[in-house]
């Protein structure tokens, strides 16, 4: 299976944010569970860098959560869910989860 793209991250990113994730390393094995990514996978590098293609992922997907107001970097350096990332979980799931959700593209 390739790498998810980014976008395909943000909405399991912010929920694993909601459940109490505070930094991109403690949503790794979840994403990787979620995704079947596998550690071979989850450790290519991506080129002249010393970053995996799948953490540098993550930081996009939480850095769009955070520029769209989702997620609230706070003082001691992590991330937290925002009232406004609240109310579009809590959207997504009367929507019955739907992950075409036009609420996560219509609030970036």
């Amino acid at each position: 299976m390739p790498m998810p793209e980014y976008p395909s991250l943000m909405l399991p990113v912010l929920e694993l944010f909601e459940q109490g994730a505070t930094s991109i390393n403690q949503c790794i094995p979840a994403i990787k569970a979620k995704f079947g990514i596998t550690d071979e996978e989850a450790s290519q590098l991506i080129p002249a860098c010393t970053v995996t293609l799948l953490f540098s992922r993550i930081h996009w997907a939480r850095m769009c959560l955070s520029k769209a107001g989702f997620l609230t970097f706070t003082p001691n350096r992590t991330h937290v869910v925002s009232e406004k990332g609240r109310r579009l979980l809590a959207s997504i799931r009367q929507a019955d989860g739907d992950p075409h959700h036009d609420l996560l593209r219509q609030n970036a």
